[in-house]
């Protein structure tokens, strides 16, 4: 799936606020594509920074001027790219359990 992602230019993930409050795992697979990612500005994306263009109007007009804003811009996309590789780093599966393991140690203290 994510060679197929990895052909788009660039990838969108226009969700709408829903009264329930999760974090996408979408966003990830996509992020792992490796390539420019636009999500609207809702809940599921709230712990996502400069690795993705964030929507303010998840409408089909406001989707058009987030791509034309990221197509139209390479050192941005240069930058997203970059900052995706870097959250992939510092959240890898390694670096995820070493801080489940140290939260476990600090509860049992």
């Amino acid at each position: 799936m994510v060679k197929y992602l990895h052909a788009m230019d660039v990838n969108v993930l226009p969700y709408q606020d829903y009264p329930a409050r999760q974090i996408s795992a979408a966003v990830r697979t996509v992020m792992a594509a490796q390539r420019p990612v636009i999500t609207s500005d809702t809940f599921p994306f709230s712990d996502l920074r400069g690795e993705v263009y964030k929507l303010a109007d998840p409408t089909a007009r406001g989707i058009v001027a987030g791509v034309r804003a990221v197509l139209g811009d390479p050192v941005l996309q240069a930058a997203m790219i970059r900052d995706i590789r870097r959250y992939a780093e510092e959240n890898n599966w390694v670096r995820t359990a070493a801080r489940h393991l140290a939260l476990y140690d600090a509860i049992l203290a």
